[in-house]
C-alpha cells in the first residue's frame, strides 16, 4: 500500500488511556492523538468514517475520491511520547481500472495538510519527515533511514527535497523501482551468453 512520508515527533499532548495498549499491540498507543487528528482532519474538510485499532496503532478512516484514504497514529516507543503519523492509500483493482486520482495524487493532497497540523500544534516539538510519497512499499520505513528536520519547514514555501533511503519493499535488496536508488542486486546466476 502506498504512503505518504512518516512524520515522527515528541509529545506530551496526548495522554494514554489505561488500558489502552489491550486493543492493540501492548505497549502501542495512539488512542488521544487519532482522535486528535480525526478532529482537525474534519475541521479542514475531511470526512472521517471512524477510526480503527490495528496491530501498529490507531487509523483514522477518511472518504477519499477513489479507494481508501487512512492516517495511522502510533507511539514509537513504550513511553508514549515520541509519535508517528503517516497515511496510506488503498486502491483496489476496479478502482484503477476506472481511472480518477491515483494514490500518490490522494497522498501528495493530504501530506502538507498533515504537516500543516502537525507544525501548527504547540505541544508538538522534533517534528522529523521520513520518506516521501511511496508507490511501492508497504508502511513499514528502514530502520537506517534518515529523517528531515521540519523544523525550517514552518512555511508553505519551503519544499522539502527527496529523502535517500533503503529499499523498504524488499528490504535487502533493491525492488527495481526506477526512484528506489540502490543498485540491483549482483544475480548468483552467470549471465547468459549471447545468442
Amino acid at each position: 500500500m502506498p504512503t505518504s512520508p512518516h512524520f515522527v515527533f515528541k509529545s506530551e499532548a496526548f495522554p494514554v488511556e489505561p488500558g489502552e495498549d489491550a486493543e492493540v499491540n501492548p505497549g502501542v498507543f495512539g488512542k488521544a492523538l487519532a482522535g486528535w487528528l480525526a478532529d482537525e482532519l474534519r475541521k479542514a474538510g475531511y470526512e472521517v468514517k471512524g477510526a480503527l485499532a490495528e496491530d501498529f496503532g490507531r487509523l483514522v478512516e477518511l472518504g477519499a475520491p477513489s479507494g481508501r484514504l487512512y492516517v495511522a497514529a502510533s507511539s514509537t516507543d513504550e513511553s508514549a511520547t515520541e509519535w508517528r503519523v503517516f497515511a496510506i492509500s488503498e486502491q483496489g483493482l476496479l478502482t484503477r481500472l476506472r481511472g480518477g486520482p491515483g494514490a500518490s495524487e490522494i497522498l501528495a493532497g493530504i501530506t502538507p495538510k498533515l504537516r500543516n497540523l502537525l507544525v501548527a500544534h504547540p505541544g508538538i516539538h522534533d517534528l522529523q519527515e521520513d520518506g516521501d510519497v511511496d508507490d511501492a512499499c508497504a508502511p513499514s520505513r528502514a530502520a537506517a533511514a534518515p529523517r528531515l528536520s521540519l523544523a525550517a519547514c514552518a512555511t508553505p514555501s519551503t519544499a522539502s527535497p527527496r529523502i535517500p533511503r533503503r529499499c523498504c519493499a524488499r528490504r535487502s535488496r533493491c525492488c527495481a523501482r526506477p526512484s528506489c536508488g540502490l543498485p540491483r542486486p549482483s544475480s548468483s546466476r552467470p549471465a547468459s551468453p549471447p545468442r
